[in-house]
């Protein structure tokens, strides 16, 4: 199992979308350091281990790269579908194995035989939340899909830290477009991080 400084390391190591290698700043060097520390299974991590991740950010500040770096790692890997992707899906009646597009991504996926951890089971890490549309309809049903699919997660009583979320928005725009109620559930199920600075993308 990686320790934080490895996993540290080895983010170093990678390359951002514009061919540039991934930078520390003093913007996300906190943030970044909190989630080595929490993808390692580190007891110095400061926040809730049980807890998923919730990365808050402008564009560009590195957010999608570093839950794709993440997502496989020995406390819980993940899959990253985006959110704009799930809701497209569900207006274009979208299943699989006879499941509807939210009760697709209402559950845990289940990981190939030979997992690098042997895990049975996948979280996900939601990304780009706040970017689909607020609602859209399938069978003429509108439905605001990623509120409907947070709230099953919830009240399916799946393990908080098998679901993360990449959002350009703030909390008071997360409560805006999705209510109060979704708003709360967030932070009851999420580590909230916010990763500030200017974009990478220049």
């Amino acid at each position: 199992m990686p320790s934080a400084i490895e996993l540290k390391n080895l983010l170093l190591s990678t390359v951002s979308k514009n061919g540039n290698p991934f930078e520390i700043t003093e913007f996300n060097r906190e943030v970044i350091d909190q989630l080595c520390l929490y993808f390692a299974n580190d007891p110095d991590f400061k926040g809730d281990p049980k807890k998923g991740i919730m990365l808050m950010g402008n564009p560009g500040v590195g957010k999608t790269h570093l839950m794709n770096f993440f997502a496989k790692n020995p406390k819980a890997s993940y899959i990253i579908p985006t959110c704009k992707i799930i809701t497209e899906r569900y207006s274009n009646k979208w299943s699989h194995e006879e499941k509807s597009t939210i009760e697709y991504y209402s559950e845990l996926k289940r990981a190939e035989v030979g997992h690098q951890w042997d895990q049975i089971e996948l979280g996900a890490c939601f990304g780009d939340l706040g970017a689909e549309t607020g609602e859209a309809s399938s069978f003429g049903n509108r439905k605001n899909v990623m509120e409907e699919i947070v709230f099953n997660r919830y009240e399916a009583n799946l393990p908080f830290y098998m679901t993360h979320f990449t959002t350009n928005l703030n909390a008071d725009e997360l409560g805006t477009k999705y209510g109060q109620r979704f708003r709360d559930r967030i932070r009851e199920m999420c580590n909230v991080y916010t990763i500030k600075g200017e974009s990478f993308r220049k």
